[in-house]
């Protein structure tokens, strides 16, 4: 999702660009419980080779951040991205 973006629970696609070097990515959403939201498990550092995942599951209603972090062959992390994404679910 886009910072500040408005999304829909189900189905929501996050991606990321392509990072040089990069043998894979793991990202996480995290919750603002104050909001209403769940904190997704499932969603917590959740490695990936491509560069997007379509949740599998329903995020709650509420506020989340989203944070991609990129890593080489070595499993060595070399970048992340400069700015947690904030969007909420309706």
């Amino acid at each position: 999702p886009k910072a500040n973006a408005k999304v829909p629970p189900e189905n929501l696609e996050v991606k990321w660009e392509a990072y040089p070097d990069a043998a894979y990515y793991k990202f996480s959403i995290f919750a603002d419980t104050a909001t209403g939201a769940e904190p997704p498990y499932d969603f917590i550092n959740r490695r990936v080779e491509e560069l997007s995942f379509v949740l599998d599951k329903p995020l709650q209603p509420g506020s989340y951040t989203f944070r991609v972090e990129a890593y080489n062959a070595s499993d060595h992390k070399i970048a992340q991205n400069a700015n947690d994404v904030k969007f909420s679910v309706k």
